[in-house]
């Protein structure tokens, strides 16, 4: 068992790396919008590496740096349960801190974006005070439509698409409806909520989280 949350993150990356190998006919890494490109180009899938919870940084920049050298080019600044220097979704008084800070103004040197799903509200409105950068949400629904705390305000989603972000609509039943189940029905309210409200449809994505749902 491997309790380190860097080394085992460091070990799914070997293991990406391994499939990327034996794979090599049909997918390849991509580090950014040239490479996706020139991979669908040549009729692979571009894989993108991705982190979602900053404690694999073990409050080391060093160690965010190892991950974007990776290839890692954004990172899910927490989960439900916040690091020790950004509060989650289901803590309420948690803020950012000045490690937290840090951490922001590291991201922004290196070019990883910022995603801020699973952030809880007062640490949203601290990220988007901390940086100019363009930030996304990845996989998150709209408050107004659905009041549960893994969802973003109109004011928050407003900031993300001015940024030039998105916001990537989430297909979890609880974050939709508040139940056990949920339409594709629901999946538009949330998408056709958001269009209204930015002017458009540049600033949403399909988030799913199917790799997070029963």
């Amino acid at each position: 068992d491997i309790e380190s949350p860097y080394l085992l993150g460091k070990q799914m990356v070997e293991t990406l790396y391994e499939e990327l190998a034996a794979n090599a006919n049909d997918v390849e890494l991509a580090k950014n919008s040239v490479d996706i490109e020139a991979i669908l180009a040549k009729k692979k899938i571009a894989i993108i590496l991705a982190v979602e919870g900053g404690y694999i940084i073990e409050n080391s920049l060093e160690k965010l740096e190892w991950f974007y050298t990776q290839g890692a080019r954004y990172l899910t600044l927490t989960w439900n349960t916040g690091c020790d220097w950004i509060g989650g979704a289901n803590e309420e008084n948690k803020r950012l801190t000045p490690f937290g800070k840090e951490v922001l103004n590291k991201l922004n040197e290196l070019g990883m974006i910022i995603d801020l799903s699973h952030v809880n509200a007062q640490s949203v409105d601290d990220v988007l005070n901390a940086t100019e950068d363009t930030v996304v949400a990845t996989h998150s629904g709209a408050y107004a439509i659905n009041a549960h705390q893994r969802n973003l305000s109109d004011a928050h989603i407003k900031e993300i698409v001015a940024r030039g972000g998105v916001v990537g609509s989430v297909f979890y039943p609880y974050f939709l409806n508040g139940t056990e189940k949920a339409t594709i029905a629901d999946v538009v309210k949330h998408i056709s909520y958001i269009r209204n409200l930015t002017g458009g449809v540049d600033g949403i994505a399909i988030g799913s989280d199917f790799d997070g749902i029963d």
